[in-house]
C-alpha cells in the first residue's frame, strides 16, 4: 500500500509498476534470488537524474533487500524487467482495473502471494493515470486509458501439462479482482480470443469496423484480436 499512495503524486515523466515474482530455482539465477517469491518496485523516470532520485526517495527510504535504481540507457529496460532475451512459452492475462483499495491488495496476495501455491512466475500491477488518460493530437483508435491499474500475470509453460495449472491461476487472480475490474480489456494483455468490443468506445469500435468493410471485407489483415468486418458477421 505504500506503494500505491506514493505513486498518485507522482509527475507523468514517472512511470511505476510493482509485481509479485517467483523466481526459478535455475542454476543461471544468481544464488540470493534463486527460488524466492520476491515484491519488486520498478520505476522508469524520462528527466534530470538529481530530480529522479528525489522523487524516489520516499520509496528508497522504505529500505529494500536490494535497490538497483541508476541511471541507464533506454534499452536497459527490458533487462531490469528480467524479459527473456529469447521466445518462451507461457500464458498470459491482464485487468483494467478503476480502483485498488486495500481489499483488492489482499485479494491478489491471497491469490498469487506467499503460501498461495500459485503457478505464476510473475504478477504486476502497473500505475496508469498521467500521461496515459491524456489523449493527444492525432491519437489512434485507443487514445487515451481512463482507468488507474492494469494488472498482467505471466505464467510459463514449458510442456502442455503445465497449462491447466496456470490457466487455473490467472482466472484465480481475475476472480479475486472481479469487484474492481472495469469490464474494458487491453488487448495486448490477453492471449485467448475476446469480444473485441470490450477493448473501444463503442463510437470507435464502429468507425473501426467501418474501416474494415471500406478496405478489408475479405480479411485479409487480422490480429490475435480482430475487428470483425459487419458484412462477415452479420
Amino acid at each position: 500500500s505504500a506503494w500505491s499512495d506514493w505513486v498518485f503524486d507522482l509527475p507523468n515523466e514517472m512511470g511505476t509498476w510493482a509485481r509479485i515474482l517467483q523466481v526459478p530455482p535455475l542454476p543461471i539465477v544468481p544464488e540470493p534470488v534463486r527460488g524466492r517469491q520476491l515484491v519488486v518496485v520498478e520505476a522508469a523516470y524520462l528527466g534530470p537524474e538529481e530530480a529522479g532520485r528525489e522523487l524516489l526517495r520516499p520509496l528508497r527510504d522504505l529500505g529494500a533487500e536490494m535497490d538497483t535504481f541508476a541511471a541507464v540507457p533506454p534499452a536497459a529496460l527490458g533487462h531490469l524487467h528480467m524479459d527473456p532475451e529469447d521466445p518462451v512459452p507461457f500464458a498470459m492475462s491482464g485487468q483494467l482495473l478503476d480502483d485498488l483499495p486495500p481489499s483488492a491488495i489482499d485479494g491478489i496476495v491471497e491469490a498469487a502471494g506467499p503460501g498461495s501455491g500459485t503457478s505464476l512466475l510473475s504478477l504486476e500491477l502497473r500505475m496508469l493515470g498521467g500521461a496515459l488518460s491524456e489523449a493527444p493530437p492525432e491519437a489512434g483508435a485507443i487514445a487515451r486509458i481512463d482507468q488507474t491499474f492494469l494488472t498482467l500475470g505471466v505464467g510459463m509453460i514449458m510442456d502442455p501439462t503445465m497449462a491447466p495449472a496456470v490457466n487455473a491461476d490467472l482466472k484465480r487472480v481475475e476472480d479475486a479482482l472481479e469487484p474492481w475490474d472495469s469490464g474494458v480489456k487491453y488487448g495486448n494483455f490477453v492471449d485467448v480470443p475476446i469480444d473485441t468490443r470490450t477493448c473501444y468506445p463503442p463510437e470507435t469500435f464502429e468507425r473501426l469496423q467501418e474501416i474494415k468493410a471500406r478496405y478489408d471485407r475479405e480479411d485479409l489483415f487480422r490480429g490475435n484480436h480482430a475487428i470483425p468486418c459487419p458484412a462477415a458477421a452479420g
